[in-house]
């Protein structure tokens, strides 16, 4: 049986050095002999995507990836950033690839392993965005806190003493004073992190890449055996074609060939 294809989209802008670490990151947690991983970021994009400007912006293009990700025949995309910029749009489109987005799936594996949990969050920035996309998974009563490392994105991966020593004292706090039962990693660059932060706390520490990766190796498994896919029956039925075409917007965004 031929494997699985997962794209992993890093949605900034290029950088070499941090998908190579995720595509081996990941690529070492797949499951044996099942998946092939990809990992892919946007090119001209920014570096990232802690403002709600940014993540407007780079909306089209992270959409245009998607659909041109399904059309060469991956089974599944899973959108690399813990907002989960454009997650309804991309299943929308999508008639056959399974869309994960990061969030989601940490939310919904912290949720079945513990009544409560903290996110850990970069910067307090992105901590009302989280907490919109809280309401609409219907886990807002499930947080017990967001914490906040004080620490950019983009930063994350240039000193890994000093984000272990802020995630075990936001963890610690966490414990101690907000009684949270598991933690959410709440970037994608807090990686290599987890494992060793388990061991020390007795708690789940979920990954949040790690996350994205177990649960759309799930999806295409009970897709393949159950059939089970996006319900498109309204929230995410199919865009009308012929409104793309009558309105020129395929051709306007540069999707015609998309569609």
């Amino acid at each position: 049986m031929a494997k699985k294809r997962i794209l992993y989209i890093d949605p900034v802008g290029e950088k070499p050095a941090v998908q190579a670490s995720l595509r081996a990151y990941l690529s070492a947690a797949a499951a044996p002999d099942s998946a092939e991983i990809e990992v892919t970021s946007l090119g001209q994009a920014p570096p990232s995507l802690e403002t709600y400007y940014y993540l407007a912006l780079i909306a089209p293009e992270l959409l245009r990836r998607i659909k041109l990700a399904e059309r060469e025949g991956y089974d599944a995309a899973i959108i690399g950033c813990f907002c989960d910029p454009a997650l309804d749009a991309a299943k929308e489109i999508c008639e056959r690839m399974v869309v994960v987005g990061v969030m989601e799936a940490a939310l919904q594996i912290a949720s079945l392993l513990a009544p409560r949990f903290t996110i850990l969050a970069a910067q307090h920035k992105s901590v009302q965005d989280f907490r919109d996309n809280l309401g609409k998974y219907g886990l807002t009563g499930r947080l017990a806190s967001f914490r906040s490392l004080d620490i950019p994105a983009n930063d994350l991966l240039n000193d890994p003493a000093l984000v272990a020593q802020r995630m075990r004292e936001e963890i610690t706090w966490a414990i101690e004073e907000d009684q949270a039962e598991a933690i959410i990693l709440g970037c994608t660059l807090q990686l290599g992190h987890y494992q060793q932060l388990q061991r020390e706390f007795g708690l789940p520490v979920i990954d949040a890449a790690l996350a994205g990766l177990k649960v759309a190796e799930h999806l295409i498994a009970v897709r393949e055996a159950c059939g089970w896919y996006t319900s498109k029956i309204s929230s995410y039925a199919p865009v009308p074609q012929g409104e793309l075409a009558a309105w020129g917007l395929a051709q306007h965004y540069g999707v015609a060939d998309l569609f």
